[in-house]
């Protein structure tokens, strides 16, 4: 556990691999963002990660189910808020310990963790890469095409047209101009809770901002629902994406937040095929 800078507990499961750290890691956020800590359903991904060398650093940020009502309603109307400060203190707080290697960072998250994923590298620069799965990216266009617009609504303590500011300042298409880490996306395309446009926008804007991006649509499936292949091809591609790039000099949030140089990777690698 570590303690948030206003005094709240946040707790943190950590798989690392054999050996004495620091060890190049890996933040997987979860999804919810009501959700929490271990993910039975993501258990093939954290071990591969594991097995390739990472320690999996898995959080349950205020917002989180299983420590009573009142830490899981932290983060309405504050996403990208206390909720981001508690990931980035868990690394912080690991890295103090020795466990992890601030220098071999990255980030992945899938449905909420996608949007915090699609936060994070708006608002920091220390990830070397990311993988963003199903994320929400624009408030905007997620509450008219999702399953469930009621949700974001009180999430965000409005409607889009009574608040829009609030709808743009916690969209992480906001902040696009400040990303420069190099970024995965991967989405089904019969997700109807985070629809696949979510990350075609992404995708869209950090291809005419000349950053380092890549799309994979898988065909059929759902926000939860994927075939056997699908899912080896999704842990393959995450090992991959972060794989090529060990190595790379990662971002201070400085250099993000005031712009920095633009990626050396591919500019707009076209979308690819994750049909199965």
């Amino acid at each position: 556990t570590h303690r948030a800078a206003d005094g709240v507990t946040v707790e943190s499961f950590v798989l690392a691999p054999a050996g004495r750290g620091p060890h190049p890691a890996v933040l997987e956020i979860h999804g919810g963002p009501h959700g929490w800590h271990p993910q039975v359903v993501m258990l093939p991904l954290y071990q591969s990660l594991v097995a390739a060398g990472y320690a999996v650093v898995l959080p349950n940020p205020r917002g989180s189910h299983g420590y009573g009502e009142g830490f899981a309603r932290a983060c309405v109307g504050d996403w990208g808020g206390a909720d981001f400060a508690d990931l980035i203190g868990a690394l912080d707080a690991l890295t103090e310990a020795g466990v992890v290697d601030p220098g071999q960072l990255y980030v992945a998250g899938y449905s909420y963790g996608g949007f915090m994923t699609s936060w994070a590298v708006g608002h920091t620069g220390r990830f070397r890469a990311a993988c963003v799965a199903a994320p929400v990216t624009d408030l905007f266009s997620m509450w008219g095409t999702t399953d469930i617009p009621n949700f974001a609504a009180f999430e965000l303590g409005a409607l889009p047209w009574e608040d829009p500011a609030v709808y743009a300042a916690h969209s992480p298409i906001t902040a696009l101009p400040a990303v420069r880490t190099p970024v995965l996306l991967l989405h089904w395309e019969g997700d109807l809770r985070c629809p696949i446009s979510q990350a075609e926008q992404m995708f869209q804007g950090l291809r005419k901002l000349d950053r380092e991006v890549a799309l994979v649509r898988y065909p059929g499936g759902f926000h939860i629902q994927r075939t056997p292949s699908q899912m080896v091809d999704f842990v393959t591609r995450h090992l991959d994406w972060f794989g090529s790039h060990r190595g790379r000099p990662s971002r201070t949030a400085g250099e993000a937040a005031a712009g920095g140089r633009r990626s050396s990777g591919r500019r707009g690698s076209p979308a690819s095929s994750g049909r199965q």
